[in-house]
């Protein structure tokens, strides 16, 4: 009996706002239910979405084995328990963008690797950390961006809110094209390498 009469083989879900409500919950007999009749079907899971791959598993601890995630806006792919394509910015960008941030203090800068992210003391406030937790379970205070020891994914720059737009393009205009901003309004600012984003990270 054909349990699946579309043939849909694949159904991607943002994160935030889309899948789970404004407290991170959702309807977890609900979506076993739906999983269990996807699974017979052989229709694939995936989550794509801006957050951590280490946040985003959290909402799955009993099934994010048997899932693809595109994290960080596509910087980093994954089909189950293998690793499909994970961004590796060049030293170049990487000094760039933490050189053009520091001549903006207000410029609270969020470093993304494949091990953790990073804030750096004494340019972020203990609440900021407190915060950027949320979204990134794998969250580490450093002296120093440059002394990091690991592959960077992107950078998660937040701005003041009614400046998001001005920074847009002085990150745009600044990186030369080594990296690429995107935003979705409201302060928040990732840089990510060009090409590099949720659809690229569905065809991969």
């Amino acid at each position: 009996m054909n349990t699946n009469p579309h043939n849909i083989k694949l159904v991607a879900v943002d994160m935030d706002g889309t899948f789970v409500r404004s407290d991170y919950t959702y309807n977890i007999p609900r979506f076993k239910a739906i999983l269990s009749r996807m699974k017979e079907a052989e229709c694939q899971f995936v989550v794509a979405s801006g957050n951590q791959y280490y946040q985003l598993r959290s909402h799955f601890p009993d099934d994010h084995n048997e899932f693809s995630f595109i994290a960080e806006n596509g910087a980093l792919v994954k089909n189950k328990e293998e690793l499909i394509f994970s961004a590796n910015i060049s030293k170049e960008a990487i000094m760039l963008t933490i050189e053009l941030c520091k001549k903006h203090p207000e410029i609270k800068n969020v470093m993304c690797g494949l091990k953790s992210a990073y804030c750096q003391r004494g340019r972020v406030s203990d609440e900021f950390f407190k915060l950027t937790n949320i979204y990134y379970h794998r969250l580490k205070w450093v002296d120093d961006f440059t002394q990091v020891n690991d592959q960077i994914l992107k950078f998660a720059p937040t701005v003041p809110v009614e400046k998001t737009m001005y920074y847009y393009e002085l990150f745009r205009d600044e990186l030369n094209g080594l990296l690429a901003p995107t935003t979705s309004g409201h302060g928040s600012i990732d840089l990510i390498i060009p090409g590099c984003h949720k659809a690229s990270g569905l065809k991969k």
